[in-house]
């Protein structure tokens, strides 16, 4: 009826071969997705240390930059601060004159409010 059982068996053998030649292309094509997919990941993140390694060089540059920029400021500021204490050694009345103005000025100022 089904036929011998030696022509089952053979079938069984015959599926069962197919079954594995099956899985092992199933497992080379994961294989290959996941390694092709490995390869995006080790591209995208090359990318990302490469961006992060440039915000980083920028943010060093702009440190730098802000530091000369903040020292050029200091020094102008001293140099001003040097150049009343000049003035003010020169010429102590007028600087007395001119605190004395200021001071009368601001006082007539808050004493409108």
């Amino acid at each position: 009826m089904f036929g011998s059982q030696e022509t089952r068996m053979s079938d069984v053998r015959d599926d069962l071969a197919a079954v594995r030649n099956d899985l092992a292309r199933l497992a080379d094509t994961v294989s290959n997705m996941v390694a092709g997919r490995g390869g995006v990941a080790r591209n995208a993140r090359g990318a990302v240390d490469q961006a992060r390694d440039k915000v980083y060089a920028r943010a060093n540059d702009l440190g730098k930059a802000g530091g000369m920029l903040a020292d050029e400021a200091r020094d102008r500021l001293n140099r001003a601060n040097r150049q009343i204490e000049n003035r003010i050694e020169h010429n102590p009345i007028r600087a007395v004159l001119i605190a004395a103005g200021v001071g009368l000025v601001l006082g007539l100022m808050s004493r409108s409010r």
